[in-house]
């Protein structure tokens, strides 16, 4: 399993730098970056997307993931607040890193809003190369590319223990499903 976690922190990385050499490149006002991130407003008929953006901050299922991971271990009754108190730094720092890479893509493609055409996932890569050339479009993908294995991943493992919960079907430590 520490193996699957690494992997995952290098997806996290590559994700964060990735989507902040985009933000870098449009050059944003940092004082109105600072100001919208403690003073949100939500334009109006965006209030859709502004609760998407939530439950892409928050992530229920990396919550759960990351519970599930702790609640595996084998830890003596000692421990057992010690591996709570690192559990609550671990779901703080993978929040504000969450925080972190949507601040960076939003803020990227508020850069765009000027523009009367709607910009998703289809579009997002032409509007980074007209910019920026090929450059913005390609640091997009390698970003995109790593946020969806992550995704895919955290989903996976974590529909694999609610089932496992769900069905009342546990692996004995011998019978354990290895990942590499």
């Amino acid at each position: 399993m520490r193996k699957l976690e690494i992997l995952f922190a290098i997806l996290i990385i590559v994700m964060f730098f990735s989507f902040l050499l985009n933000l870098i490149m449009i050059k944003p006002v940092l004082s109105e970056l600072l100001f919208g991130m403690f003073v949100p407003v939500i334009p109006n008929n965006t209030y859709r997307e502004a609760l998407a953006l939530v439950g892409s901050i928050i992530m229920p299922h990396n919550l759960f993931l990351h519970s599930s991971l702790v609640k595996n271990q084998k830890m003596e009754k000692k421990d057992i607040n010690n591996g709570l108190k690192y559990l609550k730094a671990e779901l703080a720092l993978s929040l504000f890193f969450s925080f972190f890479i949507n601040m960076t893509v939003v803020s990227t493609f508020a850069h765009f809003s000027g523009l009367h055409q709607q910009i998703d996932l289809t579009n997002a890569g032409d509007y980074l190369s007209k910019t920026f050339e090929n450059r913005g479009k390609y640091i997009w993908a390698i970003g995109l590319l790593a946020s969806g294995q992550s995704s895919t991943m955290t989903g996976t493992l974590a529909g694999q223990y609610v089932m496992q919960v769900f069905l009342n079907v546990f692996f004995k430590e011998r019978d354990k499903f290895r990942y590499f």
